[in-house]
């Protein structure tokens, strides 16, 4: 029950602060302020209380006993789902089926504007046929800039147009996603076993949610990612489960280095959320641990030696470390506007070295850190490490601002705001005309029209107050982890499973995917909660999974 007080308290805090930070920059702490909190606070707290006991009453064998005799329907359509023998290719085609016609209205598909860089970039490494060095920039992962430009470039030339290359990679995403999608269903209702009820609620989220068609149109390195990253949660489930057990299997063992580096080589956060999650594992009590340092090896050789390797022979230039100094450049940033007058010589240098120190005041928005940090690095790393001097001493004098300055950039993730995925096809300054002609982002009038239609549609289902929880920042990047932190905190002590454990992929995702973002809302911040919103019916499975065991266990205890 502490745990739950704690986390309602702070999530309360947080979701009646946002609404200030992301409008204003700050937040007023007054007795309006402190009375919203204190009503949502019990809002939460009482949900939660509910929750909790409706799901361990629904996991206990007497309810479960009367359910088995009155859902004999229920039981026959998961017999066919997920016993058959065709069963993951069953699943895949009824969630493919539900996306199409949104695939279709959304026509060809959505590009972020770091798509079309890459494109480019694609486009100028391979010109003339022959490759060109020092063209391309690891400022986004250059596996994903070969990947998605050797699909999309060369069906470009075969068919002639742009649109059918770029529709063709949408579908094929989605098709690998829906699979992704149904093998985790059966993963969920095979081995968690959590259940008809909710192995169908689950199936029927994958289906029907919009945001999840309306993510996989999106031709990005998030989209290409996040179906790799819902593998890796699975497997690492799974290890977790079998407590290790599973790692003697050689076909699981093998599928799980590729899939590592997979998210290895399609995300830059994705080194860090496995290299993470593996060391976790070596100090959680599973067997097979030599397994896991094998793997753990295979992540650090591929980091430090296999892809410096490959950018140093083909000429690839580094992404700048500007883009890991969102949260102090904005800091700085802050200081600079509200206390220009305390801010010595020394430091000015310091701060200049990397930033426009002059335009810092203008340029400073409290929710994007793209106008402040830039999209290249300007100083060296000498230059970043006496900037850091400055930085640290500033925030001693003043800790007031960046605490501010923290919290407006953090904002989105614990908000209301709308998780719009996306659909606008306008957002692309990087587009070079003497390369991609300037049509290829604009859809046509039809394809324009039934875009406009399902925007429209999605926008009145997040006025709908029902559906606006499911359609908000804050329900996948802090409400639903909160949730399952507060469902395996409570049982850290046990010593059959260590349920903690697949929180930490989460927790590093929230930190580095969304936590340490150049921004928390708008088009740009809805793309690094793609992880989460892949995988919270999975997080959602694993605290049905805690609670299951724990009233199986009760329900023993007390027969014995």
């Amino acid at each position: 029950m502490k745990i739950d007080v704690l986390l309602c308290l702070f999530l309360s805090l947080a979701f009646i602060a946002s609404p200030y930070y992301i409008k204003n920059g700050s937040c007023q702490f007054d007795s309006v302020y402190f009375g919203s909190v204190l009503f949502l606070f019990l809002f939460l707290l009482g949900c939660s209380a509910i929750i909790r006991r409706a799901i361990f009453l629904y996991y206990s064998m007497s309810l479960k006993n009367k359910l088995d005799n009155n859902r004999s329907k229920l039981v026959h359509i998961c017999n066919y789902l997920f016993y058959s023998k065709w069963a993951l290719l069953k699943i895949t085609l009824v969630i493919f089926i539900c996306w199409l016609p949104i695939l279709i209205v959304l026509y060809p598909g959505t590009l972020i504007n770091d798509t079309w860089g890459q494109l480019q970039q694609f486009i100028e490494f391979t010109n003339d046929g022959t490759l060109h060095r020092n063209v391309l920039s690891d400022h986004h992962p250059f596996f994903d800039t070969f990947l998605i430009g050797s699909f999309i470039i060369p069906l470009t030339k075969i068919t002639g147009t742009w649109h059918i290359a770029i529709f063709s990679y949408v579908i094929i995403q989605a098709i690998i996603t829906s699979f992704v999608f149904a093998y985790s269903i059966l993963y969920v209702y095979h081995k968690l076993k959590i259940g008809n009820e909710f192995s169908i609620s689950i199936l029927i989220v994958y289906c029907i949610f919009p945001i999840y068609a309306a993510s996989v149109q999106t031709v990005s390195k998030d989209a290409l990612f996040s179906w790799g990253y819902v593998l890796f949660f699975l497997c690492f489930m799974e290890i977790i489960r079998t407590k290790g057990l599973i790692l003697r299997e050689k076909r699981f063992f093998i599928k799980f280095i590729l899939i590592v580096l997979f998210c290895i080589l399609t995300k830059k956060v994705g080194i860090y959320v496995i290299a993470i999650s593996m060391l976790a594992l070596l100090v959680a009590k599973i067997i097979n641990k030599k397994r896991i340092v094998i793997c753990l090896l295979i992540t650090l050789c591929a980091i430090g030696v296999i892809l410096p390797g490959i950018r140093h022979a083909l000429g690839i230039s580094s992404g700048g470390l500007q883009e890991m100094f969102s949260i102090p450049f904005q800091q700085t940033a802050r200081y600079v506007k509200y206390y220009p007058n305390d801010i010595t010589p020394k430091e000015r240098a310091a701060i200049d070295k990397v930033l426009d120190f002059n335009n810092l005041p203008y340029r400073y928005e409290p929710i994007s850190a793209d106008p402040v940090k830039g999209y290249s690095q300007k100083g060296t790393k000498k230059d970043y490490f006496i900037y850091l001097e400055t930085w640290i001493s500033q925030g001693i004098r003043h800790p007031n601002v960046y605490i501010n300055a923290y919290n407006a950039m953090v904002s989105g993730w614990f908000s209301f705001y709308e998780y719009k995925p996306l659909m606008d096809m306008a957002w692309h300054n990087q587009l070079n005309p003497d390369m991609i002609p300037a049509w290829v982002p604009e859809r046509n009038n039809f394809s324009e029209m039934t875009a406009t239609i399902y925007q429209n549609l999605f926008d009145n289902l997040f006025n709908i107050p029902f559906f606006t929880i499911f359609l908000c920042y804050g329900f996948y990047a802090s409400i639903v982890p909160a949730f399952m932190l507060g469902t395996v905190i409570r049982k850290h002590k046990k010593k059959d499973i260590q349920y903690w454990l697949p929180a930490i992929p989460m927790i590093v995702s929230i930190v580095l995917g969304c936590w340490l973002a150049p921004v928390s809302i708008h088009f740009e911040g809805r793309r690094y909660l793609y992880p989460l919103v892949y995988t919270f019916p999975l997080i959602i499975s694993w605290c049905l999974f805690v609670y299951k065991n724990e009233s199986e266990k009760l329900e023993r205890e007390y027969y014995e």
